[in-house]
């Protein structure tokens, strides 16, 4: 058992520096990600205190309507045990489940607007296995007339392990601990309000998330 602590703390010192984390649907339905959250709920106790990781409400929604896929069978049963995970997840506290945004036209654009908006103050990372979407996230890095932190995207890779999603570019780098220090080095220091705000970030008020007995 002992060894399940290593990929625990690895997972802890690698997104420790973030302010909050995003998961996408494609994430959550993906095959791996029991045992991502084996190593979440383990790492609790190297973990960061008050950090929050996101699902939107529209990809809650989104796995809702997944699970009643008749015509595909692989996409309906992933859909439902990202369901019940979350359902656990978010009784435990891993897990928090914004509310209903009627701004929310599809899940990778509010996971887009969201992130343009908040890397001006604060640190965020994005775990998605979509290409398109981490291209598009990594974009915002370049942006000269911009500035404000990188937007940092992960990957479920095998066994759980948070892989670099570099989209289109990407050659599956392993994400560990050690890597992603390297990496910060490069950036602006982390915000250091605390009572930071986002402008157009209601889903980030504790105000705008679900209690885990609301769905």
């Amino acid at each position: 058992m002992y060894k399940d602590e290593k990929p625990s703390s690895d997972l802890a010192e690698l997104i420790n520096p973030f302010d909050y984390l995003i998961v996408d649907t494609c994430s959550l339905m993906d095959p791996n990600f029991p045992d991502w959250m084996d190593i979440l709920e383990n790492a609790r106790e190297y973990r960061k205190q008050g950090q929050p990781i996101y699902v939107f409400y529209k990809c809650f929604e989104e796995l809702k309507k997944h699970a009643k896929n008749k015509l595909d069978d692989t996409k309906r049963i992933a859909a439902k045990r990202a369901l019940k995970i979350l359902r656990h997840a978010r009784r435990r506290k891993l897990l928090t489940l914004t509310k209903k945004e009627k701004n929310q036209n599809f899940a990778d654009n509010a996971i887009f607007v969201q992130a343009s908006t908040d890397r001006i103050n604060m640190r965020l990372a994005v775990i998605t296995q979509d290409n398109k979407l981490a291209s598009d996230l990594l974009k915002l890095n370049e942006q000269m007339s911009q500035r404000g932190h990188n937007v940092y995207v992960f990957r479920i890779g095998e066994k759980g392990v948070l892989e670099r999603n570099r989209g289109f570019r990407d050659k599956r780098t392993p994400a560990n601990g050690q890597f992603a220090k390297q990496s910060f080095v490069r950036d602006q220091k982390p915000s250091q309000n605390k009572h930071y705000e986002p402008e157009r970030s209601k889903p980030l008020d504790t105000s705008a998330v679900l209690a885990a007995d609301e769905v």
